[in-house]
């Protein structure tokens, strides 16, 4: 997963915020366990650093943030935002967590809920290999992203059955998937137990499977149709997902 980010910049130190700061930021994420809390630590109108704590809207509230846009006005009309908090069970930050902070150009807090440690996420230039490349048919769509995640990252090598389909291949009723990992050493898992690195088998109606990699901290690395490939919570296509495929042991 190294290859995943490049030139961030990881702070994990603790005399960045006073103590009774960090330790507001600790209450609230213990309070709303096992829910990931999150919040804002602001720099007042007088000048002194305050802890605004913020309702997580998000569908799968424990094991994703979605800041409430209400809590996010609040915060900004009471001062300057100078970290954006949210608690996880890892210590370790996600590739989301690193998205946020060079999109928004806005520091993190992270706090794990299984160390009990913080960690700070300092903005800096995102660059993911995988993500954003634009939609092509046959050369990079979901099944072309599966063939090369696994080639880079493992040295694994997926046959590219199909390499001449086009938009309308669900028609064909193609087994790509299928057909491919016949030839390798690999065994389809049930949905309920997929887990990092595993190939996610989808259905999109019309006989239409879609394909994707679940990646740390339940997050799906994908290449919607007519899109750009993206990087986001795995919750958004749980009611989709028809099982598993599992290359790396």
């Amino acid at each position: 997963m190294v290859g995943f980010l490049l030139s961030i910049k990881l702070e994990a130190v603790f005399n960045m915020l006073p103590i009774n700061i960090l330790d507001r930021i600790r209450i609230n994420c213990i309070n709303e366990e096992p829910k990931e809390a999150c919040g804002f630590v602001v720099l007042n109108e007088s000048n002194k650093l305050e802890v605004i704590n913020a309702e997580n809207i998000s569908e799968d509230p424990n094991n994703h943030v979605l800041i409430d846009p209400k809590s996010q006005l609040h915060a900004s009309l009471s001062g300057e935002i100078i970290y954006i908090y949210h608690s996880q069970r890892t210590e370790q930050p996600s590739i989301l967590d690193y998205k946020t902070a060079s999109d928004l150009n806005q520091k993190l807090i992270i706090y794990s809920m299984d160390s009990r440690r913080i960690t700070y996420v300092m903005p800096d230039k995102y660059i993911n290999k995988y993500e954003g490349i634009n939609f092509q048919m046959g050369r990079t769509d979901c099944y072309s992203l599966v063939i090369r995640y696994f080639r880079e990252e493992f040295g694994v090598i997926i046959p590219d059955f199909y390499s001449n389909r086009t938009i309308e291949w669900y028609k064909e009723k193609y087994d790509f998937l299928g057909n491919a990992i016949s030839k390798l050493n690999c065994s389809s898992i049930d949905k309920e137990e997929v887990k990092e690195n595993d190939i996610i088998v989808m259905d999109f109606g019309k006989n239409r499977v879609h394909l994707g990699i679940m990646l740390p901290n339940n997050l799906l690395l994908h290449h919607p149709m007519g899109k750009k490939s993206i990087i986001e919570p795995i919750f958004k296509y749980k009611a989709k997902i028809i099982y598993g495929v599992r290359l790396i042991k």
